[in-house]
C-alpha cells in the first residue's frame, strides 16, 4: 500500500470514530445526575426561569433529538454555544486550546530527554546500583498521581521556599502594566516577538511546576519502557556482532541498540503526547491553568453538554493525529516498515 493511500485511509477512519465518541459522550453526559438550566440560572431562580432556559438550550426535547440537530450542526463546523460563558464553544476551544500546547510541549520535551536517556541507563548497568534506585523512582512516578505531584511542588517550590509562583500562567501585576499583542496565542512566543524579556521571564517562571508536574508519570514510564526494550535489544545476535567487530560500546549503545529500541518506544511517545494534550485536567485545575482541561473542568461542573463534547471531540482528534503522525515515524526509523 503507497503512503498517500494509507494516509487517505486513516484519515477516512477518522469519521466513523469521532461518530461513536460523540454517540457515547452524548449519551454520558446527558444522563449525569443535574440540570444545567438550574445551574446557570441559579439555585434560587424562579421555575420559569428555568424552564425558559431549557427551552432556550434545547433541553426539553428528546434526546435523540438533541443528538441529531448536534450532529448535523457539527457536519457545518458549528460545536454549539457554551453554557458557561454564552460563547461559540470552537472560539472557546481556539482561546483555551493554545495555553495547553504551551504546556504540554515543554513536558513533553522533558519527559522524553530525561525518561529515556535513564531507561538507557538503567538497561546498560543492569542490576547495578543506578538501575536499582531509578527503578523505584520510576515506580513512584507511577504511582504518585500527577494532582499530588502538583500539590507537592506548591507546597515545596511556592509556600516554602517561594522560589517559584504558584498559579496562572502570568503574574497578574505585570499582565495589567504589560500588554502583548497577541500573534500565536503562545504567550512565550507573543512575549519575545514583543520583545517583551520581563513578560518572557514571568511566564517562564510560571510554567516549570505544572510542566514537570505534566511530565512527571510520562517520564517514569518512558524510563521503564526504554529499558525493558533496551535489554531485550542488546541480547540479540547483532548486537554481539557489533561488538565482536570491535566498535566503541557508545556506538553500540547509540547507533545499534537504541535506534532499535526507539522504534517501539514512539508509540509510547504518542500516547503520552495525546494524554497531555487532551488529559491534562487535573494538572491545569490545580495550577490554576487557563488551558483546555481547566475549561473541561469548568464545564463538567456546570454540565455544559456542549463544551464537554467540544473538548472530548477535539482530545479525540489530537490522540488519533499523534498515532498517525508515530506511523509515519515508523517509517523514518525503520524503512524496512511497510504501509498495510
Amino acid at each position: 500500500m503507497s503512503f498517500a493511500r494509507f494516509m487517505t485511509r486513516r484519515i477516512l477512519l477518522l469519521i466513523p470514530t469521532l461518530l461513536g465518541i460523540s454517540v457515547l459522550t452524548f449519551f454520558f453526559s446527558h444522563v449525569a445526575p443535574g440540570d444545567p438550566a438550574r445551574l446557570v440560572a441559579g439555585l434560587e431562580a424562579p421555575e420559569a426561569r428555568v424552564e425558559q432556559l431549557r427551552q432556550e438550550l434545547g433541553l426539553d426535547r428528546p434526546m435523540w433529538v438533541q443528538y441529531f440537530d448536534y450532529v448535523s450542526r457539527l457536519m457545518r463546523g458549528d460545536l454549539g454555544q457554551s453554557v458557561l460563558n454564552r460563547r461559540p464553544v470552537a472560539d472557546n476551544l481556539k482561546a483555551f486550546f493554545p495555553a495547553t500546547v504551551e504546556l504540554a510541549v515543554p513536558a513533553f520535551f522533558l519527559s522524553v530527554l530525561v525518561g529515556i536517556p535513564l531507561g538507557v541507563l538503567t538497561a546498560v548497568h543492569k542490576d547495578g546500583f543506578w538501575d536499582n534506585v531509578l527503578r523505584v523512582a520510576s515506580l513512584a512516578g507511577i504511582a504518585f498521581p500527577s494532582f499530588w505531584v502538583g500539590i507537592i511542588l506548591l507546597l515545596l517550590f511556592y509556600f516554602k521556599l517561594g522560589w517559584l509562583p504558584g498559579s496562572g500562567r502570568m503574574d497578574i501585576m505585570l499582565m495589567t502594566r504589560e500588554n502583548v499583542d497577541t500573534v500565536t496565542h503562545f504567550l512565550l512566543v507573543d512575549s519575545l516577538i514583543a520583545g517583551k524579556w520581563s513578560v518572557f521571564w514571568d511566564a517562564l517562571r510560571h510554567i516549570i511546576l505544572p510542566a514537570v508536574t505534566l511530565s512527571f508519570g510520562p517520564t517514569a514510564r518512558f524510563m521503564r519502557f526504554t529499558r525493558t526494550v533496551m535489554l531485550e535489544v542488546l541480547g540479540e545476535v547483532y548486537i554481539q556482532t557489533a561488538r565482536a567487530k570491535g566498535l566503541a560500546e557508545r556506538a553500540v549503545i547509540v547507533r545499534h541498540a537504541l535506534r532499535n529500541a526507539l522504534i517501539p518506544t514512539i508509540t509510547l511517545m504518542g500516547i503520552a503526547i495525546g494524554y497531555m494534550l487532551g488529559g491534562s485536567v487535573l494538572v491545569e485545575t490545580v495550577f490554576g491553568w487557563p488551558g483546555l482541561g481547566k475549561y473541561a473542568f469548568d464545564s463538567i461542573i456546570l454540565l455544559d453538554y456542549p463544551a464537554i463534547m467540544g473538548v472530548t471531540l477535539l482530545a479525540t482528534v489530537v490522540f488519533l493525529m499523534s498515532n498517525l503522525v508515530v506511523d509515519m515515524i515508523y517509517v523514518v526509523l525503520d524503512p524496512r516498515i511497510e504501509y498495510t
